[in-house]
């Protein structure tokens, strides 16, 4: 693994590939398009935060901001699971007269690799986590479970068991204004709650955050929105005993701790 030159980089280009299990995404925080090895990577608004130069649990990672609307987050992020998304960053040297050819092919070199382990959207602005693959494997708690009345599990996994064919709905889009959406069907408020929709079409997904009848909220909008779009809706979770027991008759895949203490009596006695 090599890392950041704090001299180098004052006189070199950074370039940035984002690699998915089928396709990878080329992009550069320099003022002009960069082309290295036959390969274009195009300019946009494009930063990161410091790297860590150890590697251990306390590694606190990486994180890089682009625009909302670029590429490889309305291509990929927004339409499918993290699960194997890669970045690779490089420094390299300065362009020459021409504008787009490194001085030398190989004038280049590795100073970040690691997993896209989530994302968040502020305004117009994405911003992604990223670890190394031995601090992510550092960083994960073994056990995986923790002692809450919360259930541990993500709703419809291996764990959960509850299968999502069985609360499935398929509806169409009405209207999107701003984050909320309205479809062609009624459902049960919070229903929906916790769980996602998916546009039939292309796959893309949201989390619904909020439900009422025919309208959901969304974290963001869906871009390229059409009414009549069909959509599949999944029924959300809050992941207590109650929902498990009468919403998904789960209860025996539970998760959580129901019964335990929501009083600390170390800090409130035994009275109190």
């Amino acid at each position: 693994m090599a890392f950041d030159s704090p001299q180098y980089q004052e006189h070199s280009i950074e370039t940035y590939e984002f690699v998915t299990p089928g396709r990878q995404f080329n992009f550069t925080s320099y003022r002009q398009d960069v082309v290295h090895g036959g390969v274009t990577y195009t300019a946009v608004p494009i930063g990161h935060s410091n790297y860590q130069r150890s590697l251990n649990a306390e590694e606190k990672g990486v994180s890089i901001s682009l625009p909302v609307d670029n590429e490889f987050a309305q291509a990929v992020l927004f339409r499918t699971s993290l699960q194997g998304l890669q970045c690779r960053i490089f420094y390299q040297g300065r362009l020459n007269a021409d504008g787009l050819t490194p001085h030398t092919e190989g004038g280049r070199f590795l100073v970040w690799h690691g997993r896209i382990l989530s994302f968040k959207v502020t305004g117009s602005t994405m911003s992604l986590t990223l670890y190394t693959f031995l601090a992510n494997a550092l960083r994960q708690p073994v056990p995986k479970v923790y002692y809450q009345s919360q259930c541990n599990h993500v709703l419809y996994d291996e764990r959960c068991r509850v299968s999502q064919m069985t609360y499935r709905r398929e509806t169409t889009l009405q209207s999107q204004d701003g984050r909320q959406v309205t479809f062609a069907d009624m459902y049960e408020e919070d229903w929906l709650t916790g769980g996602y929709l998916q546009r039939v079409s292309d796959g893309e997904r949201r989390l619904i955050t909020d439900n009422s009848e025919n309208t959901a909220v969304i974290p963001y909008p869906l871009r390229d929105v059409e009414a009549g779009q069909q959509v599949y809706l999944f029924a959300g979770c809050d992941h207590t005993i109650g929902a498990c027991r009468t919403k998904f008759s789960n209860q025996e895949n539970f998760g959580g701790f129901p019964t335990v203490p929501y009083k600390n009596i170390f800090r409130t006695g035994v009275i109190g």
